[in-house]
């Protein structure tokens, strides 16, 4: 993490494959709280980069998929806290031994 500013949000630097910085940003409007992730990053591997506009339907198509998962959990842990009974949340997609 590179800055805190609880509770309106946080930041972080991404190193490795892709490098850039991530902010969260959280905002409470009466009952209603927003959470926006503004991710910037580029691709350092020149496999990456050049071959970003093969992969970059891969990409997509993996990135709405993950996306979907997250937003099934999230959703489940919205239920669960306000006191539904609901199912454990979707396990992981690999697991490493």
């Amino acid at each position: 993490m590179t800055r805190s500013d609880p509770p309106r949000g946080f930041s972080l630097r991404a190193e490795g494959d892709f490098e850039g910085t991530g902010v969260w940003t959280i905002t409470q409007d009466d009952d209603h709280t927003e959470a926006t992730y503004d991710w910037r990053i580029s691709a350092n591997k020149p496999l990456l980069r050049y071959g970003s506009f093969v992969m970059r339907p891969i990409f997509g198509a993996n990135h709405r998929w993950a996306m979907a998962r997250g937003l099934e959990s999230l959703q489940l842990e919205l239920r669960r806290r306000r006191g539904e009974k609901v199912g454990a949340p979707p396990g992981p997609t690999f697991v490493r031994r």
